[in-house]
């Protein structure tokens, strides 16, 4: 729990390469890299064949730690929704952050701070800056759904409503949705690239 408190609690470390470290050492921890990924591609039905570190970059290991959190708080069922809302959106968030960095149109400054620090920028303006990526643009409105559904219904990390089916569903379908297009663009970007 002290390596949790470290990443995501109140007091987070904020050295980026110590932070790296104790996102691989919670990571390995808890799913498995591969597992955990499994996760990932089985829901939007694509497995890359483009190695996770070069797909995912420097958001592989944050990726891998948020896909194993939500597995777990998925398995609790109704229980678990509001944990699950939470890092659903953690993951579209990652999976957001990679795939703007190779999406055209994208910005300068949002590039040199997605590159520079794992929490800037904030995720709402990234999502207003979707407006302008070619390949992006179309998952605004869904993100935007994950990401109220998260801050609505969600006790992470603050205090929220309790979740419905309806919102599960749709919020579900917004991530797969989303999730799909980002490792699209993944794939694309880094076949395109060196």
């Amino acid at each position: 729990m002290a390596v949790i408190a470290l990443i995501d609690g109140e007091h987070q470390e904020t050295n980026v390469a110590a932070r790296g470290d104790l996102s691989a050492a919670l990571a390995r921890l808890q799913l498995g890299e591969d597992a955990a990924l499994k996760v990932l591609y089985d829901q939007i039905e694509i497995t890359p064949k483009v190695e996770p570190d070069r797909l995912f970059a420097t958001e592989k290991e944050p990726l891998v730690r948020q896909l194993a959190l939500y597995d777990r708080a998925r398995k609790r069922g109704e229980d678990g929704w509001g944990a699950e809302l939470a890092h659903l959106d953690n993951v579209a968030e990652r999976l957001v952050r990679s795939a703007y960095l190779v999406a055209d149109g994208k910005s300068p400054a949002i590039v040199e701070q997605i590159r520079n620090d794992s929490r800037t920028p904030d995720y709402g303006s990234l999502i207003t800056a979707l407006a302008s990526t070619k390949q992006l643009n179309g998952i605004q409105a869904h993100c935007r759904v994950l990401h109220d559904a998260r801050s609505s219904f969600s006790e992470i990390p603050h205090a929220g409503e309790q979740a419905d089916a309806d919102t599960m569903t749709s919020a579900r379908q917004s991530f797969t949705k989303l999730a799909k297009v980002c490792v699209a663009t993944l794939v694309a970007g880094h076949q395109a690239g060196p």
